[in-house]
């Protein structure tokens, strides 16, 4: 690894910190010199966080099955909703790219679609066979993708909240993303293996 590419990767270590204290810190300022806000929240680990689209409210994805929305507004932090409706762990959040709704995966097999300005649920979406590791929305918002411990890639239509890809992989998938175009998917496999799906075919 050359120089350049350290200091690339020691910058993103330290300003996203996802941690098991059940605490977020953020953390804001020039490498020398950082200053944080922790977020308390008692709600056991912390398996995933979110920024909105215009960084002023952060999902948290808690261990206590819910999701935790704060307002982060001028540095003035504040709870603005606790989001129950999943029945274990919550493994990953994402907002849409308008910021009026956040994805949830979870190990109940389900990924929730909520609405940020009520925090109602507005839909659960089923039909993987084992727990949800990671969730992300494509560029228009109309498409979300969902990576299980079944060993599959799932892309829904999230106005209607039905699926219309299964992807699979060896083993248990970790990670998705989709390309900023939203005409491919990314998914990252503990099968050893990154693939790349064609949306448009």
């Amino acid at each position: 690894m050359n120089r350049s590419s350290y200091s690339r990767c020691r910058l993103v270590t330290i300003i996203l910190l996802i941690v098991f204290d059940g605490h977020v810190e953020l953390t804001k300022g020039q490498e020398k010199q950082i200053n944080d806000v922790s977020v308390n929240l008692n709600a056991g680990p912390i398996r995933s966080v979110a920024f909105s689209p215009n960084s002023k409210a952060l999902a948290i994805g808690c261990n206590d099955q819910t999701v935790r929305l704060w307002n982060l507004h001028a540095g003035k932090e504040k709870k603005i909703a606790t989001l129950k409706g999943h029945t274990i762990w919550i493994s990953g959040v994402a907002f849409s790219p308008d910021g009026r709704q956040i994805a949830s995966s979870s190990g109940d097999k389900t990924v929730g679609l909520w609405d940020v300005a009520s925090g109602r649920l507005v839909r659960k979406l089923e039909g993987h066979d084992d727990e949800v590791y990671s969730v992300a929305f494509g560029p228009n918002g109309k498409r979300l993708a969902s990576g299980s411990d079944d060993r599959t890639v799932k892309v829904w239509d999230s106005s209607t909240g039905k699926s219309v890809h299964t992807l699979r992989h060896k083993w248990y998938v970790s990670s998705v993303a989709f390309s900023h175009d939203g005409k491919r998917l990314a998914s990252g496999s503990h099968d050893g293996t990154a693939k790349i799906w064609d949306l448009t075919t």
